[in-house]
């Protein structure tokens, strides 16, 4: 199905993406201002693609999940806590699709004119089918609730292969490093130069 929102209809050859291989199979085209989105399978990929097209920087693919209270004609501000929107990831077990990690974005403060604070749940399922959250991210800090692992790099040549050009704060772990000397420490760049943390 093609819609356009001057004449209702367009074909492939005017949104120039059949020559380029982005359509194939069923296809959903909707144009809104400048904006055009192609929702399609591509023949190699097994998953729906967005393509946006414009000439504009700002105009950027986005999946939106909008959230109120209240009704679709009178909606009202959302709560402290109040779940916005969750991306759910359900793998089949034989019987049924079963969720397996999910993303989910939480209202994480009070909610005032033009400010929705909020953070951010990354959960996973383990190998008994527990689904529990394991980084939390918000306005502040991001949590871990399993320990974070960092590159671990044999020596000074694979931390320069993996960063050529370090940034300050990043961090790693050295198996065996010259510059400094380290044996098994973790590293933080300070803007100049690797330092041993212990």
């Amino acid at each position: 199905t093609i819609y356009n929102v001057t004449s209702k209809t367009a074909n492939l050859a005017q949104i120039n993406l059949e020559s380029s291989g982005v359509i194939n199979g069923l296809t959903m085209i909707v144009t809104v201002g400048e904006i055009t989105l192609a929702t399609s399978q591509l023949a190699t990929d097994p998953w729906p693609n967005v393509v946006t097209i414009n000439g504009s920087s700002a105009a950027t693919n986005s999946l939106g999940l909008g959230r109120a209270r209240g009704t679709l004609i009178s909606q009202t501000t959302i709560n402290n806590g109040d779940e916005i929107g969750t991306i759910s990831f359900n793998g089949h077990d034989g019987t049924d699709l079963i969720k397996s990690a999910e993303i989910i974005c939480t209202a994480n403060n009070t909610v005032s004119t033009n400010t929705v604070p909020s953070k951010i749940d990354f959960k996973v399922t383990n190998s008994t089918g527990t689904l529990a959250t394991k980084v939390t991210m918000n306005a502040t800090d991001v949590s871990f609730l399993v320990p974070p692992s960092l590159p671990v790099l044999a020596d000074d040549s694979a931390r320069t292969s993996l960063v050529p050009s370090a940034s300050q704060g990043m961090l790693i772990f050295m198996q065996s490093g010259t510059t400094p000397a380290a044996t098994n420490k973790v590293q933080v760049f300070d803007g100049s130069n690797w330092v041993n943390l212990h």
